[in-house]
């Protein structure tokens, strides 16, 4: 993730602790050269990023931590996931799809400004394209804490035997909402994620590490009482296209 996205961003480091088998590639050092090599040998993949769609499907794309974006376009062209991966795409509007619509043909009985229905089109289909088994995206702009908190769970619940990319998104989401009941638990919950982020991480990163912490007391003040993410805008704008129901093993 760029710079602004810092609780995603110590959410990246946690997992690099948790997947030590993992090639983690954080900030800067990310860019789409990287990502399309990297893709042939994937067997898991999570891409924590700004994302956007657009009005020409073409043209979504994901902002890596350099400034390039890799547009789906390319991701067309160029990607291939050989291992088919499950995928996860933590971005805002990374799982939007438009219409894509062509005039009909010349000479057609109907009204020449009418056009045709062909296809959906966006960052999930370009990656199922590519070779994903699943990809998890989103449907709307998503907070910074919430989707970190929601994502690290779902690779939590995606580590359990027989797990699968709906069933440990499912819980995740139940987790989110309905298991974190008050502003102490958040502190909580963020704390404990906070806790895995490699200590050589954070004491190269305080100004992340801090801002992290002042935003889970600032949220846990806001809802001393009720749950913070009780809201469907936290806890149901992550979906799953793809082979949804099959072991993350098979």
């Amino acid at each position: 993730p760029t710079d602004d996205l810092l609780f995603i961003g110590a959410a990246t480091e946690a997992y690099r602790r948790n997947h030590p088998e993992a090639e983690v590639v954080h900030g800067r050092s990310a860019n789409v050269e990287q990502l399309i090599r990297s893709g042939s040998g994937m067997g898991r993949g999570e891409i924590w990023a700004h994302m956007s769609a657009s009005d020409d499907p073409m043209k979504a794309g994901i902002l890596l931590g350099d400034g390039e974006v890799l547009q789906l376009e390319r991701i067309y062209r160029e990607l291939r996931l050989r291992l088919k991966p499950h995928l996860t795409l933590n971005g805002c509007e990374s799982g939007l799809m438009n219409p894509v619509r062509r005039k009909k043909p010349a000479g057609d009985n109907a009204d020449s400004a009418a056009v045709d229905l062909t296809d959906f089109d966006g960052l999930p289909m370009g990656f199922l394209f590519a070779g994903a088994r699943s990809v998890v995206s989103t449907l709307w702009t998503v907070f910074d804490i919430s989707a970190a908190l929601l994502m690290d769970r779902y690779q939590l619940e995606m580590a359990k035997d027989g797990a699968t990319p709906a069933g440990a998104l499912r819980r995740a989401s139940q987790w989110l909402r309905k298991e974190i009941r008050n502003g102490a638990e958040l502190q909580a919950a963020g704390e404990a994620l906070l806790g895995r982020v490699p200590e050589e991480w954070a004491r190269e990163h305080p100004r992340e590490m801090e801002h992290c912490r002042r935003v889970l007391a600032r949220e846990a003040e806001e809802h001393p009482e009720d749950p913070p993410f009780s809201r469907p805008i936290h806890w149901a704008s992550h979906f799953v296209t793809g082979w949804s129901w099959g072991s993350v093993e098979s």
